[in-house]
């Protein structure tokens, strides 16, 4: 509530004046008030605001809102005077700093006001007619008179808070003036930002840094590491070295970090990188396509982040996509220069790490690196790279940085004791040094530090998570409860989502606290611990059946409808469930690998799958037939990236279920490590598993078509094409006219039989099938069914001497790869359109569509097009030059 009407001027019933003279007998001599019960008097700290009169309307506008973001009442004094009380309901131990950042706030508001803050006993009480509080007593009349000495935009503070805002730490005060209630001082700098720690000690490695930084500037590229142990400044050197790159205009600049879980996933470091770019590009307008602001037609820019949302392109021809995210990389990088910033390289996923390092192997693409990582975990993709260890600082660069973030310096005796306890570990030192001031050990003065009695190295915490489990235990109940929770949730956290998870609403106040948390930029309501070491440590004070029932809690909370648009919601969840050690952990993960796999995560989705199944077949046929599905899933997924280990994941399974038990699902698993296996060129042994396998399918008639067209791939890698056509036949008759589980089987086996047809001679049934394949396709919405079966019939076409109506064919058959986003068959398309316009003499437009053939194919890795493209051009090359 805010109270909002100054004080009656009128002579009312609130005005002690004594009453005019007149003609009615005069008064008592004292007038008695009745005494407010509610009223408290209170130790409070005033921040008071005057303004002019002519800006009383703003004046009140910028107040209230900014009573509102900073928690607080507004108190009107008078139309262009206000008072903000800070300690109410309770006071807080950093209600000064509070007071302070309020006060700054103000004077970014573009109102000019003076400004006054003191701290001073105050009578709080309610009116019959006020909505909040009312403040009388000497502590307002001094904050007012302060308020009426400061001149125009001056911030003036009394005695009183400027000794709370000298134990607070990070405020530079000016020249002190007597005024008639005392001294007050002018205050030159405000609340000390987010991060108040110095750079102390990298002078070396800040020039490693900017010989990286030039070299990105002039085009060049570059790379370097730099690597430490846990505490050593690896983020805090980052950010000097952004500054740094900061005034390298006009290179690009994305700041990145290894473990943000948004970046979680094959990858999810080129995602954060190229969603960064675009909306540098744009303005931050994050409701825009995430890639609208690249510079990239629209077609393009689909393709390359269902591409970077996938992990690997359709069809799995390359296993992270790296050409169209190089030529993207290419395009952006140019004419200026790109320098990537990443922070903890060892946590970025493998994939991304492998195309980082061709990234920086390939010069022309003027790509640089700074990246920070553990000591002993440096990629094996990145270890050929030149790196820099940051090792600890010296006693006088410890005591130089201590001096710089708390604004005074540590006496001798206190600095060999500091010194020897963190070992030159600059965040132990710093966090050592505040718990010392928390507990009341050390005391700011104006002098410096003063020690209460001897300080003992022995009497000190060892490293730097005892530290920060003593400042912990220093926060209220509620705030630490809120930051257990967040722990849990992960490194980043929706504040909102925590909250929710609760019982109760108190603790969020400590995101105020940059000690321990900060916003994430461009992210409302996303915070991040401000050190990892910090989550771990309350995660640690959890015992495990608080961890479970936070995981459990967590898991419910993101299952309400209210958080339903959460990203990565189902992995989330099941990720919590399986923390929780809950009842529905195992179909979370199902849904989780699910999700996964849908976006091409393979090696992501084996894992969840992995949970999902356990580790040992259920107790009954339900469960097992549920086991052997997830198991299928699994194979699949893995026989994506590595066929070779679908043998060790499936077999064990189905050595331990009995194939009478479920026998179609039981088929089905043994189908998908036969798939493996012909992928690794084991026709043999694929052939063998297949036969054993179509016995117990008989049961699922879906299962046994699909092993039959297996057989058909397996006799067409052998040879024997009339004998794959035949099986292709019972496949389909075994189908009859069911609708498949699998979208894709009608199409796919259609296009399959078309082209045995076809080898066979046999172009009108090719025809047919290939017609059918179409059909099948577009009734289940595949683009890219759809654009494989026009591009056979317009093969078709060429055959029966019909180029025209070939190229028609091949024109639609590209709009639909474009939208099903299959790189291959685009590029595949506009080699056979280039080889028609060949054959009918158009050589420019031939050689347009050849060279998209080549650059497609490239982009897509198709390394067979993209030779077949350069060779057919090099022959219209050959024949210019002759002629």
């Amino acid at each position: 509530a805010l109270s909002e009407e100054p004080p009656r001027a009128d002579g009312g019933e609130d005005d002690d004046a004594p009453p005019a003279l007149g003609d009615e007998p005069p008064g008592p001599t004292v007038k008695m008030r009745a005494l407010d019960a509610q009223a408290l008097m209170r130790r409070l700290t005033l921040l008071g605001v005057s303004g002019e009169l002519s800006d009383a309307a703003r004046l009140r506008e910028v107040v209230l809102s900014l009573a509102a973001r900073h928690h607080v009442e507004a108190v009107a004094v008078s139309h262009a005077r206000w008072c903000l009380p800070f300690g109410l309901p309770q006071p807080r131990p950093d209600d000064a700093s509070r007071a302070l950042r309020c006060a700054e706030d103000l004077a970014l508001s573009g109102v000019t006001v003076r400004r006054a803050l003191e701290s001073g006993v105050v009578r709080v009480s309610t009116g019959p007619d006020a909505e909040g509080p009312r403040l009388s007593g000497m502590g307002l009349e001094q904050t007012l008179v302060l308020t009426d000495a400061a001149a125009p935009g001056e911030l003036l503070v009394g005695a009183s808070v400027k000794a709370l805002l000298v134990e607070a730490g990070g405020v530079r005060f000016g020249a002190s003036r007597e005024l008639p209630g005392g001294t007050a001082w002018r205050v030159e700098t405000g609340a000390p930002p987010a991060r108040v720690e110095s750079l102390v000690g990298r002078d070396e490695a800040l020039a490693e840094a900017r010989a990286v930084v030039d070299s990105a500037r002039r085009g060049e590229g570059g790379a370097r590491l730099f690597v430490g142990p846990t505490g050593v400044g690896r983020s805090r050197f980052l950010e000097a070295v952004a500054e740094l790159a900061a005034g390298a205009a006009p290179l690009r600049v994305v700041h990145a970090w290894g473990g943000d879980p948004r970046s979680a996933g094959a990858l999810g470091l080129w995602r954060t990188v190229f969603v960064a770019l675009s909306r540098a590009a744009s303005g931050a307008d994050a409701s825009a396509p995430p890639l609208s602001g690249l510079g990239l037609s629209e077609p393009e820019a689909q393709v390359l982040w269902r591409r970077l949302a996938r992990g690997a392109p359709v069809g799995g021809h390359l296993a992270a996509g790296d050409g169209l995210v190089m030529e993207a990389l290419r395009r952006v990088a140019q004419p200026a220069g790109l320098l990537l910033l990443v922070d903890d390289v060892h946590r970025v996923d493998g994939t991304s790490l492998e195309l980082l390092a061709t990234v920086l192997a390939t010069k022309d693409l003027r790509v640089a690196l700074v990246g920070t990582g553990d000591v002993d975990g440096v990629p094996a993709a990145l270890a050929s790279l030149p790196a820099t260890v940051l090792e600890g600082l010296s006693s006088s660069e410890l005591n130089a940085l201590l001096t710089a973030s708390l604004g005074m310096p540590l006496s001798p005796s206190l600095e060999r004791a500091v010194g020897d306890r963190v070992r030159g570990n600059p965040a132990h030192a710093l966090a050592l040094v505040r718990l010392l001031i928390a507990v009341g050990v050390l005391q700011r003065t104006e002098e410096g530090f003063q020690t209460n009695g001897a300080l003992s190295v022995a009497a000190l915490p060892q490293d730097l998570g005892q530290v920060l489990g003593a400042r912990l235990e220093l926060l209220p109940s509620a705030s630490l409860r809120f930051l257990q929770r967040a722990a849990v949730e992960g490194s980043l956290f929706s504040a909102e989502l925590v909250r929710a998870s609760l019982p109760g609403s108190d603790g969020a106040e400590v995101l105020d606290d940059a000690e321990w948390v900060v916003p994430v930029p461009q992210q409302p309501g996303i915070f991040r611990f401000t050190r990892e070491e910090a989550r771990q440590v309350l995660r640690e004070r959890l015992s495990p059946s608080q961890l479970r029932s936070a995981h459990e809690e967590l898991a419910e909370t993101l299952e309400r409808e209210a958080f339903a648009l959460e990203p990565a919601r189902e992995v989330r969840v099941a990720d919590h469930l399986l923390g929780a050690d809950a009842p529905g952990a195992q179909a979370a993960c199902e849904r989780a690998g699910d999700a996964f796999a849908a976006r091409g995560e393979w090696r992501a989705a084996v894992e969840f799958y992995r949970w999902a199944l356990g580790r040992a077949p259920g107790a009954t046929a339900t469960v097992v037939r549920w086991q052997l599905s997830v198991l299928a899933r699994a194979a699949g997924c893995l026989t994506q990236v590595e066929p070779a280990a679908v043998d060790g994941l499936v077999t064990p399974w189905l050595d331990r279920v009995s194939v009478m038990q479920t026998p179609g699902t039981w088929a089905e698993a043994a189908r998908r490590l036969a798939v493996a296996e012909l992928k690794l060129g084991r026709v043999g042994d694929a052939e063998v598993r297949l036969s054993m396998a179509q016995g117990p399918a008989s049961a699922d008639p879906e299962v046994e078509a699909l092993i039959l067209g297996d057989l058909a791939r397996v006799r067409e890698a052998k040879g024997e094409t009339t004998a794959a056509v035949e099986l292709l036949a019972r496949a389909f008759q075994r189908m009859g006219n069911r609708a498949a589980r699998a979208p894709d089987f009608y199409w796919e086996h259609y296009l399959l039989l078309g082209r045995l047809q076809q080898r066979l001679g046999q172009l009108d049934r090719a025809r047919v099938a290939f017609t059918r394949a179409a059909e099948q396709a577009r009734s289940v919405a595949s683009a890219v069914g759809q654009a494989r079966a026009l591009s056979q019939l317009a093969g078709l076409r060429v055959l029966a001497g019909e180029p025209a109506q070939a190229l028609t064919e091949l024109e639609r058959a590209l709009i639909l790869a474009e939208q099903g986003g299959d790189a291959q068959e685009v590029a595949r398309i506009h080699f056979n359109a280039g080889r028609l316009l060949v054959a009918g003499g158009r050589v420019p437009e031939a050689r347009e569509r050849l060279e998209q053939a080549r650059e497609r194919a490239r982009v897509a890795g198709w390394r067979e097009g993209e030779a077949l493209a350069a060779q057919v051009l090099g022959t219209m090359e050959g024949r210019a030059t002759r002629r």
